[in-house]
């Protein structure tokens, strides 16, 4: 497995600004580079680490404040199927101090975030440094862009994750990082004793007000971790100025030894700026937690429609409930203002435009066939469309269906099932038979 390792150091003012530029098109040319395995085109726009274990590149050394939440935003391409590791780190006296970003490549140019907070003091140079592994003889990372941010951006989310390390999480007693059975980062809390609660906080995340977002997150109560009885009590939830988002702070309860995943959707109010993921466990539980997500839920757009009245059941036209006429109904929403209906069969179309109240209506044709409709705005011009295929089949012995008030037909006739469950109950050979003297005319069997 090839192992690359860039380390850079770089030069960063005392006056901190909320955007501060670590390497951004057109200077590249101002770094300085160590091997041929770094490519600068001739604008400088951008910088290319190919795969080679010797290679790295630094400036000059980066000044942050103690305690301080900072983010590393990289814009690039990390190449298809390639891993990367990306590292913020600070060496006083022999006590290391990491914040940890894993990225996988797809090929395409993203922006990915690494929040750090350096707990203890500190002085010299801190590193970035960006660890490659892969099992292809050939990848690469092309840098457009290096940035250090404080406080942290809307977008804290690294590749759909929270971070999992005190980089990004405050965190108390009885609550740690630990590598699960995967090797991957997970929070792990326990409180050890009856009546007591371990409690975690993120570091404020912001958030826009009058929008709604989703919060999501995965848990393991895996066997093994010194509980007493089955259960663990736990929540995750988001606050606002420390009060809990409403309707999201209940306790669950769990049984050890399944992955559950547990989400709750929330409107930030008008004012609010931030809010803050508060994780717990109490009671003697001992709980892991993973895949973080916080995601904002986009408005509905309402777009136009249409439904078929006539047939009713599933777009098709049974021998046993024929119909003189395909009919529906078109619902114009947004910017649509008009319609045009169109019935296409055997390669002829046949058009029609719905009424004021937007129904339809075309002779039925007795076979296969399409109907379309295109939606028009103010201007003449199509928005879009939708179509539904109407379909005619051959004639069936036995054809079950629904009418428009949802009953249940065989043969075009109204059946009422009187359902029994569980066939394994009738143990006499005339069972069925007495059974069916009694109405029951159906089994479901399991």
């Amino acid at each position: 497995m090839k192992k690359i390792i860039v380390t850079l150091c770089v030069l960063f003012a005392a006056a901190f600004v909320f955007a501060t530029e670590l390497f951004t098109a057109g200077n590249a040319k101002n770094w300085k580079f160590a091997d041929k395995n770094i490519s600068v085109p001739d604008d400088g726009s951008a910088l290319t680490i190919k795969f080679n274990p010797k290679t790295h590149f630094s400036s000059n050394q980066l000044k942050i404040q103690q305690n301080e939440v900072y983010v590393v935003a990289l814009t690039g391409t990390l190449s298809k199927g390639a891993n990367m590791r990306f590292y913020v780190q600070n060496n006083t006296k022999g006590v290391w101090q990491n914040a940890l970003l894993n990225a996988k490549g797809d090929g395409t140019e993203k922006t990915y975030y690494l929040p750090f907070r350096f707990t203890k003091p500190f002085s010299g140079n801190v590193y970035a440094r960006a660890e490659f592994t892969d099992k292809a003889q050939e990848g690469s990372f092309v840098l457009k862009s290096l940035k250090l941010l404080s406080p942290a951006p809307e977008n804290m989310i690294v590749n759909g994750n929270f971070t999992y390390g005190s980089d990004a999480w405050f965190l108390g007693d009885g609550a740690k990082v630990v590598k699960n059975a995967a090797g991957e980062n997970v929070l792990e809390l326990f409180a050890a004793k009856p009546k007591s609660t371990v409690k975690v906080k993120s570091v404020a995340i912001p958030v826009s007000a009058g929008k709604t977002y989703r919060f999501s997150y995965s848990n393991d109560c895996a066997s093994g971790f010194g509980r007493k009885t089955l259960e663990h009590d736990f929540r995750a939830y988001p606050s606002i100025n420390g009060t809990p988002v409403k309707g999201t702070d209940k306790w669950e309860t769990k049984h050890h030894g399944r992955v559950l995943k547990f989400d709750t959707e929330f409107k930030v109010p008008e004012g609010a700026k931030n809010i803050v993921i508060n994780v717990e466990a109490r009671d003697e539980a001992k709980v892991q937690f993973f895949d973080f997500k916080l995601e904002e839920i986009p408005v509905k757009v309402p777009v136009s429609s249409f439904i078929m009245t006539s047939p009713y059941y599933r777009d098709t036209v049974y021998s046993s409930m024929p119909v003189k006429n395909l009919s529906g109904s078109v619902t114009l929403r947004g910017k649509a203002v008009s319609s045009k209906v169109t019935l296409t069969v055997d390669g002829k179309n046949i058009q029609a435009v719905p009424g004021n109240d937007g129904v339809f209506s075309f002779d039925s044709p007795g076979k296969d066939c399409r109907i379309t409709v295109d939606f028009f705005g103010a201007d003449g011009k199509k928005i879009s469309s939708a179509f539904r295929d109407i379909r005619f089949p051959a004639k069936f012995h036995t054809e079950v269906t629904l009418d428009k008030d949802n009953f249940m037909c065989i043969n075009g006739k109204r059946f009422f099932p009187v359902v029994f469950w569980e066939l394994t109950a009738i143990h006499e050979a005339d069972g069925m038979y007495y059974a069916a003297k009694r109405g029951v005319n159906c089994f479901i069997l399991t």
